[in-house]
């Protein structure tokens, strides 16, 4: 599927195909990669923090149907963002079925987060 930012890692696939994956977007970037219209927030409520900035830290939902990645369907768990600046996720794992834990590796600090999936 087309997906509008940079995906920077995704889960193992659990029992139905499904995997999540990190979805983000640095303003910093705007003008280097000239990003298209958010097609999943167009599909989608944006959240509160969200909407008032040019962010984007989301984990988003995909299934492999018939041999294809595609969106499951299911609206992506939008991050609050951070009023000092964006935070570069790179690493997430699930953790049973209670949520993920994400990591930075660096900017703006090293930070290790829990994400639940309720």
């Amino acid at each position: 599927p087309f997906l509008e930012y940079r995906l920077t890692d995704v889960t193992r696939l659990d029992d139905k195909n499904r995997f999540w994956g990190i979805n983000y977007f640095w303003p910093g970037e705007k003008k280097s990669i000239n990003p298209a219209k958010d097609s999943l927030m167009e599909k989608f409520h944006q959240g509160k923090s969200h909407s008032q900035s040019d962010a984007v830290e989301r984990l988003v939902e995909f299934e492999i149907r018939e041999g294809k990645i595609q969106f499951s369907g299911r609206a992506p768990i939008q991050l609050v963002l951070d009023n000092e600046g964006s935070r570069n996720w790179e690493a997430i794992a699930r953790l049973d079925n209670k949520g993920f834990l994400i990591a930075t590796d660096k900017h703006p600090r090293m930070i290790l987060g829990f994400v639940s999936q309720k």
